[in-house]
Protein backbone atom coordinates (compact mmCIF):
# COMPACT_ATOMS: atom_id res chain seq x y z
CA UNK A 1 0.00 0.00 0.00
CA UNK A 2 3.20 2.50 0.49
CA UNK A 3 4.92 1.77 -2.80
CA UNK A 4 1.46 2.99 -4.15
CA UNK A 5 1.06 6.05 -2.51
CA UNK A 6 5.04 6.81 -2.98
CA UNK A 7 4.47 6.23 -6.94
CA UNK A 8 2.18 8.63 -6.89
CA UNK A 9 3.65 11.12 -4.87
CA UNK A 10 6.99 10.65 -7.39
CA UNK A 11 4.60 11.07 -10.44
CA UNK A 12 3.04 14.48 -9.12
CA UNK A 13 6.87 16.00 -8.24
CA UNK A 14 7.78 14.65 -11.78
CA UNK A 15 4.96 16.13 -13.60
CA UNK A 16 4.99 19.42 -11.39
CA UNK A 17 8.56 19.70 -12.10
CA UNK A 18 8.27 19.04 -15.85
CA UNK A 19 5.80 21.73 -16.08
CA UNK A 20 6.29 24.02 -13.48
CA UNK A 21 4.39 25.10 -10.08
CA UNK A 22 0.47 25.18 -10.85
CA UNK A 23 -0.96 28.86 -10.91
CA UNK A 24 -4.37 29.75 -9.42
CA UNK A 25 -5.96 31.20 -11.80
CA UNK A 26 -3.61 32.29 -14.64
CA UNK A 27 -6.31 33.72 -16.78
CA UNK A 28 -7.04 36.57 -14.58
CA UNK A 29 -3.01 36.95 -13.84
CA UNK A 30 -2.58 37.51 -17.24
CA UNK A 31 -5.42 40.09 -17.44
CA UNK A 32 -4.23 41.81 -14.58
CA UNK A 33 -0.25 41.86 -15.21
CA UNK A 34 0.11 38.84 -13.07
CA UNK A 35 -1.87 40.07 -10.27
CA UNK A 36 -5.15 38.71 -9.09
CA UNK A 37 -8.69 40.65 -9.14
CA UNK A 38 -9.42 40.72 -5.72
CA UNK A 39 -6.21 42.76 -4.80
CA UNK A 40 -6.50 45.30 -7.71
CA UNK A 41 -7.48 49.12 -6.42
CA UNK A 42 -7.53 50.78 -9.27
CA UNK A 43 -7.49 50.27 -13.04
CA UNK A 44 -6.42 52.35 -16.11
CA UNK A 45 -6.75 50.98 -19.49
CA UNK A 46 -4.53 51.49 -22.36
CA UNK A 47 -7.33 53.30 -23.88
CA UNK A 48 -7.84 55.68 -21.40
CA UNK A 49 -4.07 56.47 -21.48
CA UNK A 50 -4.99 58.94 -24.47
CA UNK A 51 -7.65 60.55 -21.98
CA UNK A 52 -6.45 63.96 -20.72
CA UNK A 53 -8.45 62.98 -17.23
CA UNK A 54 -6.63 59.84 -16.45
CA UNK A 55 -3.43 61.32 -15.35
CA UNK A 56 -5.25 64.05 -12.40
CA UNK A 57 -7.76 61.67 -11.68
CA UNK A 58 -4.93 58.59 -11.46
CA UNK A 59 -2.46 61.46 -8.66
CA UNK A 60 -5.82 61.88 -6.78
CA UNK A 61 -6.73 58.09 -6.52
CA UNK A 62 -3.20 56.89 -5.29
CA UNK A 63 -3.28 59.25 -2.36
CA UNK A 64 -5.37 57.34 -1.16
CA UNK A 65 -4.57 54.21 -1.48
CA UNK A 66 -1.09 54.94 0.51
CA UNK A 67 0.44 50.91 1.03
CA UNK A 68 -0.42 50.53 -2.75
CA UNK A 69 1.78 49.30 -5.26
CA UNK A 70 1.77 50.43 -9.26
CA UNK A 71 1.88 47.79 -11.81
CA UNK A 72 2.82 49.17 -15.69
CA UNK A 73 2.67 47.70 -18.88
CA UNK A 74 6.34 47.37 -20.20
CA UNK A 75 5.03 47.11 -23.59
CA UNK A 76 3.67 51.13 -23.16
CA UNK A 77 7.43 52.93 -21.64
CA UNK A 78 6.37 56.05 -23.64
CA UNK A 79 3.02 56.48 -22.55
CA UNK A 80 3.60 55.93 -18.83
CA UNK A 81 5.96 58.41 -18.44
CA UNK A 82 4.14 60.98 -16.37
CA UNK A 83 2.77 57.69 -14.03
CA UNK A 84 6.49 56.40 -13.61
CA UNK A 85 7.56 60.32 -12.69
CA UNK A 86 4.66 59.97 -9.93
CA UNK A 87 5.71 57.46 -8.61
CA UNK A 88 9.31 57.82 -7.40
CA UNK A 89 8.64 61.48 -6.81
CA UNK A 90 6.17 60.14 -4.14
CA UNK A 91 7.72 57.09 -3.08
CA UNK A 92 5.16 54.46 -4.16
CA UNK A 93 6.63 51.34 -5.08
CA UNK A 94 6.27 50.20 -8.99
CA UNK A 95 7.10 47.25 -11.17
CA UNK A 96 7.41 47.26 -14.91
CA UNK A 97 5.47 44.30 -16.12
CA UNK A 98 7.55 42.78 -19.33
CA UNK A 99 5.99 39.61 -19.95
CA UNK A 100 3.23 37.33 -21.85
CA UNK A 101 0.29 39.48 -19.59
CA UNK A 102 1.56 43.14 -21.09
CA UNK A 103 -0.56 43.53 -24.20
CA UNK A 104 -1.02 47.24 -25.72
CA UNK A 105 -4.30 46.14 -27.46
CA UNK A 106 -6.80 49.02 -26.69
CA UNK A 107 -8.33 47.27 -23.87
CA UNK A 108 -5.74 45.69 -22.19
CA UNK A 109 -4.50 46.73 -18.88
CA UNK A 110 -2.28 49.71 -18.65
CA UNK A 111 -1.55 50.07 -15.10
CA UNK A 112 -3.04 49.22 -11.50
CA UNK A 113 -2.79 50.02 -8.28
CA UNK A 114 -2.63 47.05 -6.59
CA UNK A 115 -2.88 45.94 -2.08
CA UNK A 116 -0.72 43.09 -0.94
CA UNK A 117 -3.86 41.28 0.31
CA UNK A 118 -7.56 40.86 -1.07
CA UNK A 119 -9.67 44.00 -1.21
CA UNK A 120 -12.57 43.03 -3.39
CA UNK A 121 -13.02 46.03 -4.44
CA UNK A 122 -16.29 46.61 -6.70
CA UNK A 123 -15.58 49.34 -8.64
CA UNK A 124 -12.17 49.62 -9.85
CA UNK A 125 -11.97 51.43 -13.50
CA UNK A 126 -10.22 54.76 -13.10
CA UNK A 127 -12.99 57.14 -14.78
CA UNK A 128 -14.78 56.62 -11.24
CA UNK A 129 -12.63 59.97 -10.16
CA UNK A 130 -12.77 61.65 -13.61
CA UNK A 131 -13.99 65.12 -12.84
CA UNK A 132 -17.25 66.48 -14.46
CA UNK A 133 -16.88 70.35 -14.97
CA UNK A 134 -20.10 71.65 -14.43
CA UNK A 135 -20.80 75.28 -15.69
CA UNK A 136 -22.18 77.48 -13.20
CA UNK A 137 -25.99 78.35 -13.90
CA UNK A 138 -26.72 82.19 -14.05
CA UNK A 139 -28.62 83.67 -11.09
CA UNK A 140 -31.85 84.33 -11.21
CA UNK A 141 -33.17 87.10 -10.28
CA UNK A 142 -36.28 88.18 -8.27
CA UNK A 143 -38.82 89.63 -11.36
CA UNK A 144 -37.45 86.81 -13.88
CA UNK A 145 -38.87 84.29 -11.05
CA UNK A 146 -41.74 86.05 -10.43
CA UNK A 147 -42.74 86.88 -14.05
CA UNK A 148 -41.25 83.72 -15.60
CA UNK A 149 -42.65 82.90 -19.35
CA UNK A 150 -42.94 79.43 -20.42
Amino acid sequence: MTIVTENNDLESQLKSRMTGTPQIKPDERRQYLGSLRERVLLKVSVAQLNDSRTLPAFKQAATHFTDAKLLLNGKLTATLKPYLQYATQNNLTFTMVNDDSASTATDAVALLLVASVAVDQSNIDISQYYRTETKPQPKRSFFSDLFQRD
